[in-house]
């Protein structure tokens, strides 16, 4: 099976490993950050939750926060959705996580943000659409909006639409 960085039609401008089993892409000039996980241990999801809120504090306040959580990955999207009791409409990735971005957020007052969520093509990809389809995306403090995908092109290009030309 491919690699779905290489099934896009642009490549990512910078990669970052950020620990084991979590990449952070950037594209468009660093306005769309991907969170790439090939793997769903207790260390890379504490790896991933500390990344939001440190690319969350830095962000640009002038930019909305773009961002794609890649999940599509063998064994990781249902293990994630058990491991978050299918709560992954959430920014701050777990539930102490929302506790570290929340008061982020609290600071921000005009922040917005578009996540989109990509799944991948398996018995349990198609669980978790369902299963997210019938969640309501988190907007306790601001304009956060949710979607999920089961192609990254079509992810990518949803992110897209609102900032890049």
């Amino acid at each position: 099976m491919a690699n779905p960085v290489d099934a896009t039609p642009w490549p990512p401008e910078q990669v970052e490993t950020m620990g084991p089993g979590l990449v952070c892409e950037w594209y468009c000039d660093r306005r769309i950050i991907v969170y790439r996980l090939t793997s769903i241990v207790r260390e890379t999801l504490n790896a991933w939750v500390d990344t939001v809120a440190q690319r969350l504090q830095t962000w640009p306040k002038d930019r909305p926060y773009l961002a794609l959580h890649d999940i599509s990955s063998r064994r990781v999207g249902l293990s994630y959705l058990a491991l978050v009791n299918y709560q992954v409409f959430n920014l701050g990735v777990t539930a102490s996580g929302w506790e570290k971005v929340e008061p982020i957020l609290a600071q921000r007052p005009n922040f917005s943000a578009r996540v989109a969520l990509l799944f991948g093509l398996t018995h349990s990809g198609h669980l978790g659409q369902v299963l997210t389809q019938r969640s309501s995306a988190n907007t306790r403090v601001c304009d956060i909006t949710f979607q999920s995908f089961f192609d990254r092109e079509q992810a990518l290009n949803w992110l897209l639409k609102i900032n890049c030309p």
